[in-house]
């Protein structure tokens, strides 16, 4: 058995990264941007007790994994099943997760909970106060020592050469690291992603090795998630207000989210006209079998439920 705690900042406040992280064009983003082969995800199901709970079944794109292995098992060994349940009343923006691999499914299990806190701008202290104070006087002094020779020196440059007047804030957004984005951006729109958990590999001798290797692909796996984030972030600014950062990102957001809504109602009048279609066809009375709707290619809503166990 080995423990895990992998955090990762977000671009995002908790509670708008929470409305999101299950919408369907954000699970198809993640998909086409490299992060995961597919993505199937059930409809979340509300549980008499206030719970809901969901199932999404996904292949990371990038497994670390001895080559002689993935040639014997294929891609299928690192398709999982994700059983998720939460109850937003009791813990906001928190979820519980159990991930079991199609192979050796009976033998392996992750399972633990993941959270979404919001950050917060932190008050400075007594000493950054001191010290920024301190740094002040000194860069005033600095610029009184130089003031007497600034006209000279500004008449020597016109005469000798011309002066670099660009602004570096011109500089394009896409050039930012995910580092430097995620630093920019104001504490209130940035939110901890914490997966805290447990894996246990019940196959004698190999289950050690496994168990490390499942963490680790882990912690890869989330090494990579903000920066995909960061990008559907930017997208959702350039479709949603015009690439205007000054917007709210609340109010992308439910943009965002109407237009979800807008799509699902138009892909469930597509659903019933296709079965209404199939049912004036067939002669049986039996029910029509639902076909998974592919909703963007990739990322697809199953229709039926699935119950956790």
């Amino acid at each position: 058995m080995v423990r895990f705690q992998i955090e990762c900042t977000l671009p995002f406040p908790a509670a708008d990264f929470w409305r999101i992280r299950d919408a369907p064009s954000f699970l198809s983003f993640i998909v086409q941007d490299g992060l995961l082969k597919e993505m199937r995800a059930t409809e979340p199901v509300e549980e008499p007790d206030g719970w809901y709970s969901r199932v999404q079944q996904y292949t990371p794109a990038d497994v670390d994994c001895p080559d002689m292995i993935r040639a014997f098992v294929g891609d299928t060994m690192f398709a999982v099943s994700d059983e998720q349940r939460w109850n937003s009343d009791e813990r906001p923006c928190h979820l519980h997760f159990f991930i079991r691999p199609s192979f050796l499914s009976g033998l392996s299990r992750t399972y633990g909970e993941l959270s979404i806190e919001q950050m917060y701008t932190e008050p400075p202290s007594d000493e950054d106060i001191r010290e920024e104070t301190l740094d002040d006087q000194s860069e005033q002094d600095a610029e009184h020592d130089i003031e007497p020779n600034l006209s000279q020196d500004m008449s020597s440059a016109d005469s000798s050469t011309d002066v670099d007047c660009s602004d570096e804030s011109d500089v394009e957004l896409s050039e930012q690291t995910p580092d430097e984005f995620l630093e920019a951006l104001p504490a209130e729109e940035k939110s901890l992603h914490v997966v805290t958990g447990e894996t246990r590999v019940s196959i004698l001798t190999l289950g050690w090795f496994i168990e490390r290797a499942i963490v680790h692909n882990l912690r890869k796996f989330y090494e990579k998630y903000p920066p995909s984030v960061i990008r559907f972030r930017k997208k959702l600014y350039d479709d949603f207000a015009q690439g205007d950062t000054n917007v709210p990102v609340s109010v992308v957001i439910d943009r965002f989210l109407e237009s979800e809504k807008k799509l699902k109602e138009k892909l469930s009048a597509v659903e019933e006209s296709a079965e209404s279609d199939e049912l004036a066809l067939s002669d049986s009375s039996d029910s029509v079998e639902l076909k998974d709707i592919d909703t963007y290619g990739q990322a697809v809503i199953l229709p039926e439920v699935v119950e956790l166990k």
